[in-house]
């Protein structure tokens, strides 16, 4: 009989964390039935039943059922509302095992289960550094002060990288340490090079060497480093900004002072950045935090410079990789690399170091997980 598991984000958005998520449902759901459970957008059942069409609709993985629990509102309110409605789901769906991503769906999941009558096998997978879940506003600093404690209840705790696992270990996050394991993310090489051949969604002028940056415009990225590495490289050079964040009006308002608006292009997050990504010269990731840095993967796939920055698993990634890296802020040191990238031109990455991230080997560590302790 087909095992059924549920894979749990809170959104089918095409960010980093949601984006493995997806791909891994995908590749799940070749051997065993996949449901795919998310929490956002924050919607009442009668709001969901006026759409026409669902926010999600062509979000969904190939091969997977989707559920959407409705629940508006935040704080302890929301999450018991969330926790109470996974229960009745897993209940109903007899789930074999759950892959919740992220903190809030970790601890949905969690008291979910510890409140429930299902006996799934819990896998909880954190990509936050430590310092990154508590510095993103109250509410979420109050759900991060209760991990020592959630965090004895999933049968397994994936963390992204060594670094993560160290930070959070630190941190007294990982109340059980011998029941976390660090499996990277994964990335399918094939479909990734298939999805870059598509036409770029703009055009750019040539004679430009364009730095390309994908990423949510948050604090953490620190896009603002970037904009002054790009005050001090030669006037060739054009920025690309692909992501969505609350910090998009300050960004500009920076690149005006900065004088360089004329060389900065700000678009909203694509499903599809590759084509994009094959078109820049280099690309670029400046966070002062990361447990991983996908897009630095996904560059060296595609055989395209990338320049990072000394951070957690950032870090750890990009030697991996043999990527270079400069000092979280250091717009000097930034500039100076992305200009000798440039120069020295493409660099692809051996295929062995492809080999630890190749998304059937990170399934299967995934779903071996989920098999023990039945």
């Amino acid at each position: 009989m087909s095992r059924h598991v549920a894979v749990v984000v809170p959104t089918l958005a095409s960010a980093g964390a949601e984006r493995v998520a997806r791909t891994l449902a995908e590749q799940m759901a070749r051997g065993a039935r996949v449901t795919v459970v998310t929490f956002d957008p924050r919607m009442s059942r009668r709001e969901l039943d006026r759409l026409a069409v669902l926010p999600w609709a062509d979000r969904v993985p190939p091969g997977c059922e989707h559920v959407h629990l409705p629940a508006t509102g935040s704080g302890v309110r929301r999450l018991g509302v969330l926790a109470a409605r996974f229960a009745r789901l897993a209940h109903a769906a007899r789930f074999d095992a759950v892959y919740s991503f992220l903190t809030y769906p970790n601890i949905v999941v969690a008291v979910s289960r510890a409140l429930g009558r299902s006996r799934y096998v819990h896998v909880a997978s954190e990509h936050a550094l430590a310092d990154n879940l508590h510095a993103n506003g109250r509410g979420p600093q109050m759900l991060a002060a209760t991990l020592p404690a959630v965090y004895r209840l999933p049968d397994h705790l994936v963390v992204v990288s060594d670094a993560a696992r160290r930070s959070l270990r630190d941190a007294g996050v990982l109340p059980r340490p011998e029941r976390a394991v660090t499996i990277p993310n994964p990335i399918d090489l094939a479909a990734v090079r298939e999805l870059a051949a598509a036409p770029p969604a703009r055009q750019f002028p040539e004679g430009e060497v364009l730095v390309a940056c994908f990423a949510r415009l948050h604090p953490q990225k620190d896009h603002r480093t970037l904009l002054r590495a790009l005050e001090l490289l030669p006037a060739r050079f054009r920025l690309l900004v692909a992501g969505d964040g609350p910090l998009r009006a300050e960004l500009e308002e920076l690149a005006g002072r900065l004088g360089v608006a004329g060389r900065v292009d700000f678009q909203d997050a694509v499903d599809n950045p590759y084509p994009l990504m094959c078109r820049a010269g280099v690309v670029v990731l400046a966070s002062r935090e990361e447990g991983f840095g996908l897009v630095a993967l996904e560059a060296a796939v595609l055989g395209v410079p990338f320049v990072g920055t000394e951070v957690g698993g950032l870090a750890e990634l990009c030697a991996w990789l043999g990527q270079p890296t400069v000092a979280p802020g250091d717009a000097k040191g930034l500039a100076a690399e992305i200009e000798r990238l440039a120069s020295a031109g493409p660099r692809p990455v051996p295929a062995e170091r492809l080999d630890r991230f190749d998304l059937k080997t990170v399934t299967s560590a995934y779903e071996a997980l989920g098999w023990r302790d039945r």
